[in-house]
């Protein structure tokens, strides 16, 4: 995923809490007035109110010229408005005037390259990623090599054959994404396609292509988005999944001060399998939000508790879940970004999962891990460089795999 584009938060962290010494920033004796009109901007900045935010600022810059921070945040806000001559010449200012540190210069130029290049935020834009990697388990083979099952003659070991075993392969990947405004309201209308290939594993090609609709608004002090999709997807040229999607969350800064916000979200699926008969879905899932948005470095975690409800003829009857996850994001050297994320899934099954043959109740755990690093490479280009990890328990050991992957993608926004 690359780095974040909206304004926001852009850099309260480098604003507020560092008291803006090393950067030039206002003096102590700065009036309380000022603190207040900062304070009162960056939270407007948090819930989405980019033209209260603008006004603020720039008063502020008026009552005190020496602000860096007041320069700094006015030009993320000009950038999400789609401006980007003002927000570039205030992101020069700053360069000129004040004195910031190495990684907020290297923030300014990947803000630079990523978003106010862009002149005009009211039509649509699109993207394109190509990819090229290695999946050690491509099949999601089975770590264990035998099966016990139940019979009239008591437990029998079954071997499994090569089939059943991890099979490796190298991947490539193309991707699009697409979105546009649909009114004057902040809604987003977007289309996203990915495809998948393998060198030799083909039974394995997946193409998966989404649309959908978001819409956020403001209320009551939170800051709200709805969104809902249809998706598709195909295994190995056949179709092989149907979705429908909706999901709401609502977010608001925690206390007074700028950075942490804190919400929920609540989400609904409705999956269907068309080869698959008795494996018709549908989910349902309230989720705990905890974030940080600061001017170096970003962070979320959620936990949630899901409910998934089969039709009556799916082996293992309906699931019960949990899942946590936390994830992290930076800058690093050169403008470029570095994140790491984890996240758990845990499912738990209501009825044995094949009566008289595997009469256990499934208990599935997936750890999920990952690593990456995007580089910019001027306007509108980038590459990634991701690792991933993924490790799946299960109490039915046919079930059970692990799987490691490597990728490198470019993407491209004209």
């Amino acid at each position: 995923m690359p780095p974040p584009r909206s304004t926001t938060s852009g850099l309260y962290t480098f604003l507020l809490s560092c008291a803006l010494a090393a950067c030039g920033n206002a003096s102590a004796s700065e009036e309380p007035t000022a603190l207040a009109l900062y304070e009162r901007a960056l939270r407007e900045v948090a819930t989405g109110q980019l033209e209260a935010a603008e006004a603020d600022l720039e008063s502020l810059i008026l009552m005190s010229p020496e602000h860096a921070g007041a320069w700094l945040d006015l030009a993320m806000v000009k950038c999400s408005q789609g401006h980007p001559e003002p927000a570039r010449a205030l992101l020069d200012a700053v360069e000129s005037r004040f004195d910031p540190p190495a990684a907020v210069r290297d923030l300014i130029r990947l803000e630079r390259a990523r978003a106010c290049y862009r002149s005009d935020p009211a039509r649509s834009s699109w993207a394109l990623k190509w990819a090229r990697g290695v999946d050690s388990n491509v099949n999601q083979g089975t770590t264990t090599t035998s099966l016990d099952v139940a019979s009239d003659l008591g437990t029998l070991t079954l071997n499994l054959t090569s089939d059943y075993l991890p099979r490796p392969d190298q991947w490539s990947a193309l991707g699009a994404d697409w979105a546009a405004p649909v009114g004057s309201g902040g809604a987003m209308a977007f289309a996203r396609m990915h495809l998948r290939g393998y060198d030799t594993e083909h039974a394995f090609d997946q193409l998966v292509s989404t649309v959908g609709l978001e819409v956020p608004w403001q209320w009551a002090g939170w800051a709200w988005r709805a969104s809902q999709s249809l998706g598709w997807g195909a295994l190995g040229g056949a179709p092989n999944q149907r979705s429908a999607r909706l999901h709401l969350q609502a977010l608001r800064p925690l206390g007074d001060g700028p950075g942490w916000e804190g919400g929920a979200g609540l989400g609904w699926a409705r999956l269907s399998y068309p080869a698959l008969g008795g494996f018709d879905a549908s989910q349902v899932e309230a989720r705990a939000l905890l974030g940080y948005r600061g001017a170096l470095l970003q962070t979320q975690a959620g936990l949630g508790a899901a409910y998934d409800q089969g039709g009556p003829q799916r082996p293992g009857g309906d699931r019960r879940g949990l899942s946590a996850g936390a994830s992290v994001r930076g800058p690093v050297a050169g403008g470029a970004w570095a994140d790491a994320s984890v996240s758990l899934q845990v499912w738990d099954g209501s009825a044995p999962y094949f009566p008289g043959i595997i009469d256990a109740c499934r208990h599935q755990e997936a750890l999920t891990t990952r690593l990456g690093v995007t580089v910019p490479l001027g306007p509108g280009h980038s590459v990634r460089l991701e690792l991933s990890d993924l490790r799946s328990r299960d109490s039915v050991p046919i079930f059970a795999f692990s799987s490691r992957q490597v990728g490198l993608t470019w993407e491209w926004l004209p």
